[in-house]
C-alpha cells in the first residue's frame, strides 16, 4: 500500500494503450494541481483539465448519477491521500474515446431521491456498474435496453474463463429464488449461493443499510438466460489486462 493510488496498472487494448493515472495530491505527477471542479469533471465526464478524454476503461459513464454530496466526499478523500511522486506514461489513443451515460443515470441524483429505496438501489448498482459485467454484448455494445443483467459475458484470463451470472429476478435462471441474505452475502463476500467463490473480492465496505438497497435487482425483468457459470478468479499478473478486446470495439461503436 506504499504506492496506493499513484497509478501504474497498464491497459493495452484495441482503442488505447494507457496507464492508470496517479490520483494522489502530488502537484507534479498527480492531481494536486487540479481544482475540485476539475476532479469532478474527470469523474463524471471522463475529461482531464486540458480537455483530453480519459480512456474508456474509466467508468465515468456510470458516475454522472453521483450526488453532489457523494462526489464532494470522494474529492475530500482524494485530497487526504499522501502525495506520491510517480510519473506515468502519457496515454496513446488509437481511436476516439466515447462517453455514454447509463440510461436513467444521465443526471446527478438529489438527496431527496436517495430517500426512495428503489432509487437508492439503482444509484448504488449504477456507480458500482453491476450492469457492465452482467449484461451481454451485442454488435453495438452492451444490450442494456433489452437484456439488462441476464449475464452471459465472458471473462477470459489466467484462470481460464468465467461467465457473469444472471442477476435478474428469474427464479430458475437468475436470483429470483435467492433470499435477501444470500444476495447480500454474494455482494459483500463474493460468495455464490453454494458458497463457492464467484469473484476475487466482494464489497465489504457497504453499510448495513446500503446492503439492503441492491434489492433493486428484484425488480429486473426475469430473463431466462443461461446460468452464469463462474470460476474462481485468480490475481492478474502485474500490468496485465484481461478485458476482452471485443468489448472495446463494441463500446466504441456505441452502447
Amino acid at each position: 500500500m506504499e504506492k496506493a493510488f499513484s497509478g501504474g496498472l497498464e491497459f493495452d487494448e484495441p482503442p488505447f494503450k494507457v496507464t492508470a493515472s496517479n490520483i494522489t495530491p502530488d502537484k507534479e505527477t498527480g492531481i494536486g494541481g487540479w481544482t475540485d471542479a476539475q476532479i469532478k469533471t474527470a469523474l463524471r465526464k471522463g475529461v482531464r483539465p486540458n480537455g483530453t478524454p480519459l480512456a474508456m476503461i474509466m467508468p465515468s459513464d456510470f458516475y454522472e448519477i453521483m450526488t453532489e454530496r457523494d462526489l464532494n466526499a470522494v474529492v475530500a478523500y482524494l485530497r487526504s491521500l499522501k502525495p506520491i511522486k510517480n510519473k506515468v506514461p502519457d496515454p496513446i489513443y488509437k481511436m476516439q474515446q466515447m462517453h455514454h451515460p447509463f440510461a436513467g443515470g444521465e443526471k446527478p441524483y438529489t438527496e431527496a431521491m436517495m430517500s426512495d429505496k428503489l432509487k437508492k438501489g439503482f444509484y448504488l448498482a449504477t456507480i458500482a456498474h453491476c450492469m457492465e459485467c452482467h449484461t451481454p454484448m451485442g454488435p453495438r455494445g452492451r444490450e442494456f435496453a433489452t437484456k439488462l443483467a441476464p449475464a452471459a459475458s465472458n471473462f477470459p484470463g489466467p484462470w481460464g474463463k468465467s461467465v457473469s451470472r444472471n442477476i435478474t429476478s428469474s427464479k430458475t435462471k437468475g436470483i429470483g429464488a435467492w433470499s435477501d441474505a444470500e444476495i447480500k452475502r454474494a455482494i459483500t463476500t463474493a460468495s455464490a449461493r453454494t458458497a463457492a467463490s464467484s469473484s476475487r473480492n466482494g464489497l465489504p465496505f457497504l453499510r448495513q443499510d446500503d446492503r439492503r438497497r441492491p434489492r433493486r435487482r428484484r425488480g429486473l425483468s426475469a430473463h431466462g438466460a443461461g446460468e452464469g457459470v463462474t470460476a474462481p478468479v485468480m490475481p492478474r499478473e502485474s500490468g496485465a489486462s484481461s478485458t476482452p478486446s471485443g468489448y472495446w470495439i463494441a463500446r466504441f461503436r456505441g452502447q
